[in-house]
Formats: structure tokens, sequence, C-alpha cells
């Protein structure tokens, strides 16, 4: 009798310290997975969230190297891409480390930049349906 008590709570604490141990693992996902707060964090999608506290998730383009120019010189990257039917007012650049995240419209662009850039120091130009983007090095 006091073994089968005994079997029982052995396998009840086993039990709990597999679901502790599940948390962890969980608990370590999301903080990682929330690292750096509105960036894309899985392979096609990005979720945000907006000042209400809805959830918004948008699609994310893979590159295509067809309609993307990355030119390196000594001191500046130079990246040009085909953007069309979008308005100018529409386009917004973020630099992260050596990540360039074009967001235009509903669309997402991420880049891998050769180099770390000045997050300070982006020019661009959009016309014709091209966008014309260039960073500093640093």
């Amino acid at each position: 009798m006091f073994d089968d008590k005994r079997r029982r709570r052995d396998k009840e604490e086993e039990f709990d310290k597999m679901v502790r141990e599940m948390q962890k693992i969980i608990e370590e996902v999301f903080r990682n997975a929330f690292e750096g707060f509105g960036n894309a964090f899985a392979e096609g999608f990005s979720v945000k969230f907006s000042p209400e506290g809805e959830i918004k998730m948008e699609r994310i383009e893979k590159e295509k190297d067809a309609d993307k120019d990355i030119i390196e010189d000594r001191d500046r990257i130079y990246v040009t891409l085909r953007l069309p039917d979008i308005d100018e007012n529409e386009i917004d650049i973020k630099v992260v480390d050596k990540t360039l995240e074009i967001i235009a419209g509903d669309r997402i662009r991420i880049i891998d930049l050769p180099a770390r850039v000045n997050q300070e120091k982006v020019k661009k130009i959009y016309k014709n349906g091209v966008l014309d983007i260039e960073l500093e090095k640093i």
C-alpha cells in the first residue's frame, strides 16, 4: 500500500518536473521570439501589435535577385529594387545590424547587407517604381 502511494507520488513528481521543464522551454522560445519587438521573427511573416493591442500578421517577401541589385564600394552600399505601384509616402526603411527592412504598403522586403551601416545615414529616392537606397558603412 505504501509502495503504491510512493510510486504514484514519484510519478507525479516526475510529471511535474517534465511540465516545469516544458514551461521553461516555451518561455525561452517566446522570450527569444519577441526580442527586438516588431522585427520579423519567423521566415515569411512579421507579427506586430497595434497601439490598441491588436495583432497584425504581414507577409514578408523573400529576396528576389531578379528585382534587386546591391553594389558595395569602400564607404557605401547601394541597393536598388523594383517596387511598382507603391506610393512613395508608404515606404518605410529600417536598418538593424546588417539587415535592411523595407516596408512598402502591405509588402515587406528583408535584405541581408554585406556590411554594417549607419542607421542614421540612409538616403532613399523613389522614382518610376524603382527605389534607390544609399547606406553609409560603419
